[in-house]
């Protein structure tokens, strides 16, 4: 017996097949053209969270901006953690290049206080907003 789909899961079906194609050129436009994984991940995401918002809070007046939103926020966070990731592996990648600054950087880093405070570090990244709901690869 095939199940009839409710009136949220049809729109957001053919939101998929009518807008995700454009979503994911705009996405890799301002991506690059080497994150193209990256923007369709994004798209799927926009998907995926009016699938979880819609049915409890009702379909938005024009879906297909509100996914263009969803889509747009997530790209920036992406943009964002990019940007901080780079500057931090600079910042390492210059303390690093010679021994003695290799050396002294990695034991600064094993330093009980240090390691608590990584620790920490990496409890705000795994329950900032950002993360939740995020695939694991």
């Amino acid at each position: 017996m095939i199940e009839e789909q409710t009136p949220v899961r049809q729109l957001i079906s053919h939101l998929f097949r009518h807008e995700s194609g454009r979503m994911a050129s705009v996405l890799t436009r301002l991506l690059g053209t080497d994150q193209l994984d990256v923007a369709q991940d994004i798209v799927q995401d926009s998907l995926i969270k009016a699938m979880e918002v819609w049915p409890y809070h009702g379909i938005p007046q024009n879906p297909s901006a509100w996914l263009y939103k969803v889509a747009k926020n997530k790209a920036i966070d992406y943009i964002r953690t990019n940007q901080t990731r780079t500057k931090i592996q600079a910042e390492l990648q210059e303390e690093l290049k010679s021994e003695w600054g290799m050396s002294s950087t990695v034991n600064q880093l094993f330093r009980d206080e240090e390691i608590q405070d990584s620790v920490l570090r990496m409890m705000f990244v795994c329950c900032h907003r950002s993360r939740q709901n995020r695939k694991l690869h």
